[in-house]
């Protein structure tokens, strides 16, 4: 691969992981700016919600696939209880410090910290949308609180896969032309 080629898919790269990151600052912001119609939480279950969020990104399970060394992390399991059991904004900001603090304490470069926490941020403001936007939050009864934790799964996956694509995308040529080979296949 020529170098022009490296330096263009770098860009790329870097670009795709500004955006995230600015969506991420903003879901932040968003966040902060609702707390104060919020109900007070007790600080303890904050710092618990966070320690959770920090061990499920430091444990990590490794998979090999072919040649390649995959890494997964739990983060959507703290993130829905948090939202089952506390307000959408401090599970927002509590998923972002946590998944901010397991990066820095596993020594991760810069960027994958600012990637992950921002799309963690975004994932996490989705979940918690589509649980008030469909009123299935879960300060209710249990009847209503699992389909909204369901709805919030799914949504937590399909935002952090869709931002995971884009920045594959950009890393490597081969995931876009795996999707557009297969695109191209369907009858």
């Amino acid at each position: 691969m020529t170098r022009a080629a490296t330096s263009a898919g770098g860009q790329q790269l870097r670009l795709r992981v500004a955006l995230i990151a600015v969506g991420g600052g903003a879901a932040v912001i968003g966040a902060g700016t609702w707390l104060p119609r919020t109900p007070a939480v007790p600080v303890w279950q904050l710092v618990g919600l966070c320690v959770l969020v920090i061990i499920a990104n430091s444990s990590r399970v490794q998979l090999r696939v072919r040649g390649t060394d995959h890494q997964l992390v739990w983060t959507e399991i703290p993130v829905l209880i948090g939202i089952a059991l506390l307000p959408a904004p401090w599970v927002i900001l509590c998923t972002a410090v946590g998944v901010g603090f397991g990066k820095a304490i596993n020594r991760a470069p810069t960027i994958k910290i600012i990637l992950n926490t921002a799309k963690a941020a975004l994932a996490t403001a989705a979940a918690a949308a589509t649980t008030i936007v469909t009123e299935l939050d879960g300060h209710r009864e249990f009847f209503f609180t699992l389909p909204g934790m369901l709805v919030a799964a799914v949504a937590y996956a399909a935002v952090d896969e869709i931002l995971m694509m884009a920045i594959l995308n950009a890393a490597t040529k081969k995931c876009g032309d795996l999707l557009n080979a297969n695109a191209g296949s369907q009858p």
